[in-house]
């Protein structure tokens, strides 16, 4: 167990430079002494405890870090917090190949950026905020490794009105989501824009969005407002007729 501290200016700074050295070439070790060091951190304002841990997917460590920060609002947006959990978990977040190099990134991955909704695309903060808005619907873009976001929660992820919207993530776990196999459906996050696919789905929605207020719509009345090519995806055939 360790105690959680905030990674000060200085901390994100070395932090930072540590994944730079990392994106030249170098091997350093994570600088885990920024972890306690006061001349690189703070405390918390609460104390919480977090264990160091394996996840098997981005959805265990979501539920997790709910069951540690959960009840504390305004801990979603606290760019130090974040940076500090990153570096304690770095192993998972970017792990090291058999000659110990690593994969880094974008440094919005381990520091989050600015602007609430860059906070999606870090790999603790993000799949923890998913998981504070959609709860089990988030399971299609959370249950991939740690260190491998995946295309489908680019694609949803990617803007603020689609990945803060209860009907599109609910449709969209509604059709891509293999609740059998607990796993997204083969081929939901083709490249190509092919009938019924998230990119299609992402596409449509936009559209939708246009004529329709999608944030007053439950998932089902998103689904009854898609064409005939989902039909295909939906976990049973439906009856209603549309065009």
């Amino acid at each position: 167990m360790k105690t959680v501290r905030i990674l000060n200016k200085e901390g994100i700074k070395s932090f930072s430079e540590f994944l730079n050295g990392l994106r030249t070439g170098e091997k350093p070790s994570p600088p885990v002494d920024l972890l306690d060091g006061g001349e690189y951190s703070e405390s918390l304002h609460v104390q919480v405890e977090v264990d160091n841990c394996n996840f098997a997917s981005r959805l265990e460590a979501a539920e997790y870090l709910t069951t540690k920060f959960g009840g504390l609002r305004d801990v979603h947006y606290n760019a130090g917090l974040w940076a500090w959990l990153t570096l304690f978990y770095f192993d998972q977040v970017c792990p090291p190949n058999e000659i110990g190099d690593r994969n880094v990134g974008e440094e919005a991955r381990y520091i989050p950026g600015s602007g609430s909704w860059r906070y999606y695309r870090h790999l603790l903060a993000g799949p923890f905020r998913i998981y504070q808005l959609h709860d089990q619907q988030s399971k299609l873009l959370l249950t991939g490794p740690l260190d491998k976001p995946g295309d489908i929660t680019e694609q949803l992820s990617s803007r603020q009105e689609l990945i803060t919207n209860h009907a599109i993530i609910g449709a969209a776990s509604h059709l891509y989501f293999d609740s059998q196999n607990e796993r997204p459906k083969r081929g939901a996050a083709s490249t190509k824009r092919k009938p019924g696919t998230l990119r299609r789905f992402v596409d449509l929605v936009q559209q939708l969005d246009l004529t329709y207020d999608l944030y007053s719509l439950e998932p089902d009345g998103l689904l009854k407002l898609l064409p005939r090519e989902f039909d295909g995806w939906r976990p049973h055939p439906a009856s209603a007729s549309r065009t």
